[in-house]
């Protein structure tokens, strides 16, 4: 088999990432971006996804490739194929998490994929929940004015709230939560939808949370909250 083909189907052995960067892989794997093969897909994803972790620079190059961007955004509604659509997710967060790129961002929101990520952030699976999460918290973090109308468009406030008002959430969840709502204070129209939602009853119950961490980010929230409402 060919070497750079085997290492597209084997690559969870492979330890030393920078290598197979450097040697070209990512620019080959590439080139299945048009295959219309969920099993192919599926390989693609994965494999993208284990070369950008914690490689910046790997993350960034491909969060600003246009059309990779535009295929996942795609891909991220192939119902029909759940392991495609949830790869698909998890890789487009990736991007956002591994690479904290402004540049990145952009590219993510102009190609649509920021309603993928809240709907990642419903996910029953808790570990999509916070990549989700943490990227859409770079998003706002970055670049919250292009952002603003696919958050309220995709009901993110709404989706937050019921996060930290659901017994079942995680810690991680909870925290991760707060940390976004206090990111979109800074725009008028999610601010808003953050005072209707009364956010500060169910932030100030989070203080007696048995998680320190989450009891001490819901008395920085709840702080924010009464400063800002």
């Amino acid at each position: 088999m060919n070497p750079v083909k085997s290492a597209f189907l084997h690559l969870s052995a492979v330890v030393n990432k920078s290598k197979m960067l450097s040697a070209g892989v990512a620019d080959v794997v590439l080139k299945f971006l048009q295959s219309e093969m969920p099993p192919v897909q599926f390989k693609l994803l994965g494999t993208l996804r284990m070369l950008t972790d914690t490689q910046a620079e790997a993350a960034e190059q491909l969060g600003t490739n246009g059309k990779l961007v535009e295929r996942l955004v795609e891909w991220c509604e192939a119902k029909d194929h759940a392991g495609v659509m949830g790869e698909s997710n998890r890789l487009l967060s990736a991007l956002i998490r591994h690479s904290k790129s402004k540049e990145v961002v952009r590219t993510v929101i102009q190609k649509g994929g920021v309603k993928h990520l809240v709907t990642m952030a419903t996910s029953e699976h808790m570990i999509m929940q916070n990549e989700a999460l943490v990227a859409l918290g770079l998003i706002a973090a970055l670049d919250l004015v292009a952002a603003e109308k696919d958050f309220v468009g995709a009901s993110l406030v709404p989706v937050l709230h019921k996060l930290l008002s659901d017994e079942r959430s995680a810690p991680e969840i909870k925290y991760n939560s707060m940390i976004l709502i206090c990111a979109v204070m800074g725009s008028e129209p999610l601010h808003k939808e953050v005072q209707s939602l009364a956010f500060i009853d169910v932030v100030s119950k989070l203080r007696a949370h048995e998680n320190k961490t989450v009891s001490h980010q819901a008395s920085l929230t709840e702080q924010r909250l009464t400063a800002q409402s």
